[in-house]
């Protein structure tokens, strides 16, 4: 939920880490402040880097009063973050200067390469100390150039995802119960509600906002949960240490030079040319605050990428391109998370996603316009998930035709006093008449 955007580099080169002495002062470059969390673009003599840290903040999401509490949110952030990208991870420091929000410059002590708790001291703030990335590898700064992703981009990353979540770790199903569930979703309609009545949409048409029928949307959405209960305790089987906050703008896809002697016969002897043969995936900025929102079902977390797609690339075309690039992420991701599939028939998945990918959006716009302050990007979000409720609508709509359909079956007994084992079953199927012979019998047909 909080993005560290501050990601330009120095042509993709590692950075040196922060000096072995005492302390390092950087000046700051720029910052980026929300509500829980300010992130900072630092620079000194030698060096680049991003430094983040918590502020003090509290609502029914974050709890970030307490700086010994937020120490460990930075200390296990750190751990689970390099799992993803750790030549990115430097380690943490402690700040040792006062520090304001608005200062020039930052003051942080010996860095921590491997921190644990005993190394903490008590009431003394921490920062995570990041590298700088190169902004044009980010995957969501890709997509807004217009280098609109191809068939095999979407099969790589598909694939990178899925095996992050293959080797994630398992967690306790109880974060996957219906209770939890429900809680959860009550907390994104209060917020959501909350979103709808905020200032900043005062400049947005009245008249599009009361087209998204947020009310019968919210319905559609509390019937799915009930309707599909089952499928989505199946899936608490299968919960892991998800990322949590799995969008473009946390996905960086960056080029891997060729190899010296495939540079030379590429470029004819001649190795000044920067050749590219293939990518990586690094991910950064997982959710480490509260678990609730980290420790969830692997197709909840790429439900937000998908979703997050959709978004980006429904702003660049017309075309059907952010659904065909929805359908085929998920097509490839299922094909290598078997295990997350063999639960129930993968029929039952399409509800479940479209539940994921519409909540998802509900999370994105509340919080674009809650946090952000961008409220046309929050209304793209609400477009985006009043689309999905829809296709969620129109699912429930033929599940309860075809259960309508089965009830035409009559039962009735075949003789006044026959046992109960013995019944009749009359269904309007080709003029016939079919008795059920129960629990032992196969039915038979009668003439």
């Amino acid at each position: 939920m909080e993005k560290a955007e501050l990601v330009e580099g120095v042509d993709g080169k590692s950075l040196s880490s922060p000096s072995a002495k005492s302390s390092q002062t950087y000046t700051i470059q720029k910052r980026l402040i929300s509500p829980a969390t300010i992130v900072l673009k630092v620079a000194d003599k030698t060096s680049h880097k991003c430094i983040k840290l918590w502020r003090p903040f509290k609502n029914d999401i974050y709890d970030t009063v307490d700086t010994n509490k937020n120490n460990i949110y930075t200390l296990q952030g750190l751990a689970f973050n390099r799992q993803f990208a750790p030549e990115v991870y430097l380690g943490i420091a402690p700040i040792i200067s006062p520090f304001h929000e608005y200062a020039r410059t930052i003051t942080l002590g010996t860095l921590l390469s491997a921190p644990t708790e005993d190394d903490l001291k008590a009431n003394k703030k921490y920062a995570v100390v990041m590298d700088f990335l190169n902004q044009d590898w980010r995957l969501d700064q890709q997509i807004r150039r217009r280098s609109l992703p191809t068939e095999e981009d979407i099969e790589f990353l598909a694939k990178e995802i899925a095996h992050m979540h293959e080797q994630a770790r398992p967690v306790s199903s109880s974060y996957g119960s219906l209770e939890e569930l429900s809680n959860k979703w009550e907390l994104n309609k209060k917020h959501l509600k909350e979103a709808l009545t905020h200032p900043s949409l005062e400049r947005i048409d009245k008249t599009l906002i009361k087209s998204l029928n947020i009310s019968a949307s919210l319905n559609t959405m509390d019937n799915a949960l009930e309707i599909y209960k089952k499928e989505f305790l199946a899936r608490s089987l299968c919960l892991k240490h998800c990322h949590g906050d799995l969008k473009t703008n946390n996905l960086w896809l960056i080029p891997k030079p060729l190899s010296v002697s495939e540079t030379k016969q590429n470029n004819a002897g001649n190795d000044t040319k920067l050749e590219w043969k293939s990518k990586r995936l690094k991910v950064l900025d997982c959710i480490d605050f509260n678990p609730l929102f980290s420790y969830i079902d692997p197709l909840s977390d790429a439900a937000m990428l998908i979703m997050d797609l959709e978004e980006q690339l429904t702003s660049l075309t017309k075309t059907d391109l952010p659904k065909r690039c929805g359908d085929a992420f998920l097509k490839e991701y299922l094909t290598h998370t078997t295990k997350n599939t063999d639960t129930f028939d993968k029929g039952y998945l399409i509800p479940i996603m479209e539940f994921y990918i519409a909540e998802k959006a509900i999370v994105c716009a509340y919080v674009s316009i809650l946090s952000d302050r961008r409220p046309h990007l929050g209304l793209r979000y609400l477009l985006i998930a009043q689309k999905h409720i829809n296709t969620l609508s129109n699912i429930i709509k033929r599940q309860k035709q075809a259960t309508a359909s089965t009830e035409r079956f009559i039962i009735k007994p075949a003789y006044p006093r026959v046992s109960a084992s013995n019944i009749f079953i009359t269904i309007a199927k080709q003029g016939q008449k079919h008795i059920l012979r129960t629990p032992s019998t196969l039915s038979r047909t009668l003439s």
